[in-house]
């Protein structure tokens, strides 16, 4: 039976045939061309992914780098204002021995006297008030903190998508 239906079939020659096949499948270099486009695209898209990271990391080392120089700023303002209480208690502690040893003169200068503890009462608030700044510029550090670890967390999960 099966060697009946290909009796009946119309005989094709050769090129006949080479043309058909040439006509629907198509050349395997056209397969090759695709391929080698998309190998570049896919090169392409790991030069990017390796670029983001790799700004990623400079970003991380950036802001590092700014929040230690951030500390270290703000240790040597520290510093810097407890060098100057310190050196403030100092001179008070001087002027105090000083009306300790000419306490005969009080008398006569007592009304001198006054007016330099008026003005050491105003050093006081000045530096009362000086300290409240400080305290507000602590909170505003803490609060700058929060937003910087919500941010970091914000990153984090960022760079969690970005590996999945």
């Amino acid at each position: 039976m099966k060697d009946e239906t290909l009796i009946n079939m119309p005989s094709m020659d050769q090129k006949t045939m080479d043309i058909l096949v040439a006509n629907i499948v198509p050349p395997t270099k056209y397969f090759e061309t695709r391929f080698d486009h998309m190998e570049h695209f896919i090169g392409d898209i790991k030069s990017d992914i390796y670029e983001v990271k790799s700004n990623l990391k400079e970003y991380k080392k950036d802001t590092d780098k700014r929040f230690d120089d951030l500390k270290h700023d703000i240790d040597r303002r520290f510093d810097h204002v407890y060098k100057h209480i310190t050196d403030f208690k100092l001179d008070t502690d001087k002027r105090f021995d000083i009306v300790s040893k000419n306490f005969e003169q009080v008398d006569k200068r007592f009304e001198q006297v006054d007016k330099r503890f008026e003005q050491v009462d105003k050093r006081f608030e000045q530096v009362d008030k000086r300290f409240e700044q400080v305290d507000k510029r602590f909170e505003q550090v803490d609060k700058r903190f929060v937003q910087v670890d919500k941010r970091f967390e914000q990153v984090d999960k960022r760079f969690e998508q970005v590996d999945k």
